[in-house]
């Protein structure tokens, strides 16, 4: 969902989950290996695409071992295995939801192609538009920019509270970034985030948690925002941000 879909026909996606499959994203940065797959499948609703979140490993086992004992003893994350990491995600993606904050909902009893292997999370498939293409797309308004940064801001800063509340540093991302927003525009207009594939554990303050996941979605507004907007994105974030309850 990180990017536009793009048929990959040399991956094999369409031979592995049919007509119509498509490889939204695939990855070997950071924590681990991934590819994100958006197909139809059998015990779904008829019709529905979902999109299949594959979890492997980039590393020998003894390395992905010993970055994972880093990651969850020195760090304070959940760890980088395969495994840990599908759970993980399917874990946030169902608290998050829970706790009200739009998320892609986790697709039960869906059942894998054959030739597709655990780990692997099922989840609903959310069309639109990466939030940080919107932001650099000189063709939108800025007022639209800041009527949309404005309620995520409202977003995160009721998500914060709660986790404040709770003290659940699962309710922080790990990965901030505006291009893991999607903006949904169809009957019902949704900002939805993804991608939580690892998580912060309990050992860390949440209050600095949250600065942290602020720190980096500036980053990334400064990387998305065309330079004569940045200062008027930032306010407008920092408008809802500013509403709390």
């Amino acid at each position: 969902m990180s990017a536009p879909p793009t048929a990959d026909p040399a991956s094999g996606i369409v031979a592995l989950f049919g007509p119509g499959a498509l490889l939204l994203a695939q990855s070997s940065r950071g924590d681990g290996r991934h590819l994100v797959v958006r197909a139809h499948a059998k015990g779904g609703a008829t019709g529905r695409y979902h999109v299949f979140k594959l979890f492997g490993r980039k590393r020998s086992l003894l390395r992905e071992s010993l970055r994972d004992f880093g990651q969850r003893v020195l760090v304070g994350k959940t760890g980088v295995r395969a495994e840990r990491r599908a759970r993980v995600e399917q874990e946030v993606l169902e608290l998050w939801r829970r706790e009200g904050f739009d998320v892609p909902r986790v697709e039960e009893g869906v059942a894998l192609p054959p030739g597709v292997a655990p780990p692997v999370v099922v989840m609903e498939f959310v069309s639109g538009r990466p939030l940080d293409q919107g932001l650099a797309d000189p063709a939108v308004a800025l007022a639209e920019k800041e009527r949309l940064l404005e309620w995520l801001g409202r977003e995160w800063a009721r998500r914060h509270a709660r986790a404040q509340e709770l003290g659940e540093p699962k309710l922080i991302q790990v990965h901030a970034s505006f291009d893991h927003v999607i903006h949904h525009t169809g009957a019902k207009e949704r900002l939805v985030t993804f991608d939580f594939e690892v998580a912060w554990t309990r050992r860390h303050p949440i209050a600095r948690l949250a600065k942290w996941e602020l720190d980096r979605e500036d980053e990334s507004l400064q990387r998305c925002a065309p330079p004569q907007q940045l200062a008027a994105l930032r306010a407008a974030l920092a408008r809802g941000y500013s509403v709390r309850g």
